[in-house]
């Protein structure tokens, strides 16, 4: 009985540890999407922050991005792809533990032509 009761108190202290090891940070995630609705793979997203500098990710097949691990704090959000206008969303306030999902959707560039 003893054992058990043993066994079960160092289970809880190792899961009560391990959670708070996991809230130390944050997550930024989103989709991007262009004008109608599709998703873009390939876009650069970049989370700014003064107290961590910049993170940069790309996304993938599914328009989708993720920053996992983020430090608390407060940061602007940019997506960028040639041949579309780059958008930010500034602001974005990420507490320990959170997750703040911030979707985009990017326009189509508008072309200039120079006559020289």
């Amino acid at each position: 009985m003893l054992v058990r009761t043993a066994a079960v108190l160092l289970a809880v202290l190792m899961t009560a540890s391990a959670a708070t090891a996991q809230e130390q940070r944050g997550t930024i995630d989103g989709v991007v999407r262009d004008g109608s609705g599709g998703v873009l793979p390939g876009v650069t997203v970049e989370a700014h922050s003064s107290g961590s500098g910049v993170l940069t990710t790309v996304t993938d097949l599914r328009g989708s991005y993720r920053f996992p691990s983020v430090l608390p704090g407060t940061y602007e959000i940019t997506a960028s792809l040639v041949s579309f206008k780059p958008s930010k969303v500034s602001n974005v306030v990420v507490a320990l533990g959170s997750i703040k999902s911030v979707d985009f959707s990017l326009a189509i560039a508008s072309l200039t032509e120079a006559v020289t």
